[in-house]
């Protein structure tokens, strides 16, 4: 929308929800996440290739300037930067390499503690909105259990998701371009109330 509207000179103002309330279907199993997420991250290659003409060009404005270049070095680059860094830290271990086994697992802590702070702070803000929360948590123990949940997704959750992230790339570099159905089962919006 963005590059349609400003290789066009129209005059135009794009807006966002502060909050956007939006449901969304879980897949029922881990094997369907992981579709889900090889399919999202292919979805991203796919739009940063089309539009890699606004990449560092100033006439696209905030778009090309920084949100593109966010997804390009944070989105993209994330997954294939963890793995390299778990298989670095394998090879490390397997050939005795005591001080780059310590390096990587340093970084690795360090990333799991800033993880860590960005989802508390996420929680908190969530919290503290002045709208109405998408889920009301009423009680401490369900924020703590929440802040619980957030740490441990970082032991097998997070590399699981990386992981599919990586088959989504490689799915995109062999030029397989269908998006395959997603398996759905509905949602019962009045069992929530």
């Amino acid at each position: 929308m963005h590059r349609y509207l400003l290789d066009r000179n129209a005059p135009s103002r794009i807006e966002i929800l502060p909050l956007p309330m939006a449901l969304t279907e879980a897949p029922e199993t881990y094997r369907d996440l992981g579709r889900r997420r090889a399919r999202w991250y292919r979805g991203l290659l796919q739009t940063i290739r089309t539009h890699r003409a606004m990449l560092f060009r100033r006439r696209f404005q905030r778009v090309g300037l920084f949100a593109l270049l966010y997804q390009l070095a944070f989105e993209i680059l994330a997954p294939i930067i963890e793995f390299g860094g778990y298989l670095l830290l394998l090879a490390g271990l397997m050939l005795g390499r005591q001080p780059l086994v310590q390096q990587i697992s340093a970084l690795l802590l360090l990333t799991i503690a800033a993880n860590f702070c960005i989802s508390t702070r996420a929680v908190m803000l969530c919290l503290s909105s002045p709208a109405a929360p998408l889920v009301r948590y009423r009680r401490l123990r369900e924020v703590a259990l929440l802040l619980v949940t957030v740490m441990l997704s970082n032991f097998g959750y997070r590399q699981f998701l990386a992981f599919s992230q990586l088959r989504g790339f490689f799915y995109f570099v062999r030029g397989r371009g269908e998006w395959g159905n997603a398996l759905r089962q509905g949602i019962d919006l009045a069992a929530d109330r």
